[in-house]
């Protein structure tokens, strides 16, 4: 689980997430490790990219189904759209042919970047709603990114969601799942195909991405 300093700060959400993770394992022992297990074998499977993505992403609808209960996650509940939101282009591209716009080019944000500055990215995006928010619902929910799948806060209140909050004030407790996240990047972004932040791709009139990724390409320049 992922706490960090949250753990200090929140005991009592702590103590409901750690309540509720126990409940989860409990009651679908060795769930976790199939969720795993299915990504890393997915990557030997000779398979088009956008099959794999398709498994990949009924994988982890399927454990949000068991886990949903769980959760402080509810529909009419947006905060995660206002999150930095790490997309793939292959993922960018279903949904331009889905709203009809062809996506703007990754400009490696992302790229080569050590913890900190992808931080200081993140916290810059932070609180920009995305540009599929509509009447605070997503609009392109079928194929919202893995990184929206993949969201969850396993507490009783959606309070650390708020991205009003400072991220060291704060952290969402969720299960992780370091060796998905490490297939689905080895499946999803090879051959050229880039990552980047949805509002990159389709930018938001509250903000603009590209100022954000300028600022920082210049200066690894």
């Amino acid at each position: 689980m992922n706490l960090n300093n949250a753990r200090k700060h929140f005991p009592l959400i702590i103590e409901q997430a750690h309540r509720n993770f126990d409940n989860i394992i409990t009651e679908h022992p060795g769930m976790i490790e199939v969720v795993e297990n299915a990504a890393v074998e997915l990557v030997d499977i000779k398979m088009a990219r956008v099959s794999k993505l398709i498994i990949l992403r009924k994988i982890i609808d399927k454990f949000n189904d068991i886990i949903y209960s769980y959760t402080a996650c509810s529909k009419g509940c947006s905060s995660c759209c206002y999150m930095a939101t790490l997309t793939f282009s292959i993922e960018v591209e279903e949904i331009g042919i889905r709203v009809g716009k062809k996506p703007k080019p990754f400009k490696g944000i992302f790229k080569n970047i050590d913890d900190a500055t992808l931080t200081k990215v993140q916290d810059e995006i932070q609180g920009i709603p995305c540009t599929f928010l509509k009447d605070n619902q997503c609009s392109i929910y079928d194929i919202r990114p893995l990184a929206c799948r993949l969201h969850h806060n396993l507490s009783e209140v959606s309070f650390m969601c708020d991205t009003s909050l400072k991220s060291e004030d704060t952290c969402i407790p969720k299960i992780d799942f370091p060796q998905f996240t490490f297939a689905m990047v080895v499946m999803l972004s090879g051959d050229g195909n880039k990552m980047g932040d949805i509002r990159e791709a389709f930018p938001t009139s509250a903000k603009s991405i590209y100022q954000i990724g300028d600022n920082h390409v210049n200066n690894k320049m």
